[in-house]
């Protein structure tokens, strides 16, 4: 099971265009003392930085392949903040997702020859599954719905 054809790379390239970011310091009473700043405790200065724009690359004939899946659960506490100085906790928010880490290769031989030679690699989470799903088959039609993977079809 994987996906073939075109893969759609997408890297931030800096532009020749900069703009202008100030930055002002805490005091060092709100810095940690091994802050690399700590000398600059109190004071603002302007940097140049450049902007970037995102820059697509269409890779053709690739072999996408989902390395592992988890089923992660996330807990977090709700809150009212109705007097900000004292929230109130309302109890415990539990939710489920899925963790697919994939990897881009220049087609399956190339996986087969090298396993770690990859051209691209990354993960998505998706909501949970309904519970009659094949989780593979179900994350591989989710991958194709991911910005980069529009191109990409079914390896029969």
């Amino acid at each position: 099971m994987a996906l073939i054809g075109t893969y759609t790379k997408y890297t931030m390239q800096p532009t020749e265009e900069l703009r202008e970011v100030v930055i002002t310091y805490p005091e060092a009473d709100k810095m940690d003392a091994s802050d690399p700043n700590i000398d600059k405790a109190g004071t603002t200065e302007t940097i140049m930085e450049p902007l970037y724009n995102e820059v697509a690359e269409d890779i053709d004939n690739t072999y996408v392949n989902i390395r592992n899946y988890a089923i992660v659960k996330q807990e977090s506490v709700d809150y009212d903040y109705t007097d900000p100085e004292n929230p109130i906790a309302l109890g415990l928010n539990k939710s489920w997702y899925v963790n697919v880490n994939f990897a881009v290769y220049e087609s399956l031989e190339a996986k087969e020859l090298d396993p770690a030679n990859v051209l691209d690699y990354g993960d998505r989470s998706f909501d949970l599954p309904p519970g009659d799903r094949n989780i593979m088959q179900w994350a591989y039609e989710k991958l194709k719905n991911e910005k980069g993977f529009s191109k990409l079809q079914n390896d029969l």
